[in-house]
């Protein structure tokens, strides 16, 4: 991965990396990318078996799905009008 699509990606994640983490950074991911480019060539007959593969091909397609009514939702909620989610982060 070259330095500058790093140095971009680190901007969009608002992460802030000193250079010597950014070079060790490059490395790793350079190392992911292979590693996923690697996994193109699998054969999945060869790693699953054929009837694997036919199990996995019958999985459901994913498709959209009506969401609840808002005013059902707010009527679920514990408060009666929003819900509560415990703050996690700083």
């Amino acid at each position: 991965m070259k330095e500058n699509n790093l140095e971009r990606l680190a901007e969009l994640a608002k992460i802030e990396f000193l250079p010597e983490e950014l070079a060790r950074m490059e490395n790793d991911m350079t190392s992911i990318i292979e590693l996923m480019d690697s996994l193109r060539d699998v054969e999945l007959n060869e790693a699953f078996g054929e009837d694997e593969v036919l199990r996995l091909a019958m999985l459901r397609e994913d498709a959209s799905l009506k969401s609840m009514e808002t005013v059902l939702l707010v009527s679920q909620s514990p408060e009666g009008a929003d819900f509560s989610i415990p703050k996690i982060l700083e």
